[in-house]
């Protein structure tokens, strides 16, 4: 199955591509991983991810099982939004490219300045996905304006609770 494996994570890949026109062409590895048909949805740090169907299943398990754990009703509707209702449905063309939408690569902060964008091959908790940077992105520090990374840090804070508090700030 695309996108599924076991729960140990793989070693990191990392390549670099060019952006024409908003669009990106895969490498034969990248769509052995999520297939032509992908989901992808807003990343960590400005970047987007893409997902074969199945594995952005299992991601939005394990994301709606902690938010159900963790967070009561209206604090789960800003994360949810921000990890797992900003996905879409697209499609890599016979030629292997896959088209950013626009409002995606002004996420992305992608213009004429940014022609190229880095794809991370991650996985964990039994998936695999593609990340996709801005070139450089990785090595650019948190940002803490990003949506997304509020949305992210607000569950892991929630997970913690007051025991994981409590450690943070050495009690």
């Amino acid at each position: 199955m695309a996108g599924h494996a076991d729960k140990s994570p793989k070693p990191a890949f990392l390549t670099r591509h060019s952006v024409t026109d908003g669009r990106v062409t895969m490498k034969d590895e990248q769509l052995a991983l999520v297939g032509r048909e992908v989901i992808v949805a807003f990343g960590p740090r400005r970047s987007i991810c893409m997902y074969s169907p199945e594995a952005f299943a299992v991601h939005e398990d394990i994301v709606y099982a902690a938010l159900e754990k963790y967070l009561q009703h209206f604090e789960r509707v800003p994360i949810y939004r921000q990890l797992v209702a900003t996905r879409f449905a697209a499609s890599i063309d016979a030629q292997k490219r896959f088209r950013i939408p626009q409002p995606y690569l002004s996420r992305m902060q992608l213009d004429a300045n940014h022609p190229e964008v880095d794809i991370l091959h991650m996985s964990g908790d039994g998936y695999e996905w593609l990340e996709i940077w801005p070139a450089d992105g990785l090595s650019a520090g948190p940002d803490t304006e990003d949506s997304f990374d509020k949305a992210y840090e607000r569950l892991i804070e929630a997970m913690r609770g007051p025991v994981g508090a409590a450690a943070d700030v050495g009690l």
